[in-house]
């Protein structure tokens, strides 16, 4: 199972859930260390990545207003 997350804080919940489960799951951290969540934009390989993952958590709020545009623009989502 495929499965996207945008910040650190839901990533290594679900990785500390998963346990020993973890080689069974494609898990995805699209936010890396250095980069500023506040000013974050999605690439092109991104949003395929979202489209095609099983589950996509994001927390929402300003710096995640992409992610409304994103969900209104398409309807598969």
């Amino acid at each position: 199972m495929n499965r996207i997350f945008l910040r650190i804080p839901q990533y290594d919940w679900v990785m500390n859930l998963l346990g020993n489960a973890q080689e069974d799951f494609e898990v995805t951290l699209l936010v890396k260390n250095s980069a500023d969540i506040h000013n974050y934009q999605p690439s092109a390989q991104d949003i395929i990545a979202i489209k095609e993952a099983d589950l996509f958590i994001y927390v929402g709020g300003e710096s995640d207003m992409w992610v409304q545009d994103l969900l209104a623009a398409d309807s598969a989502l």
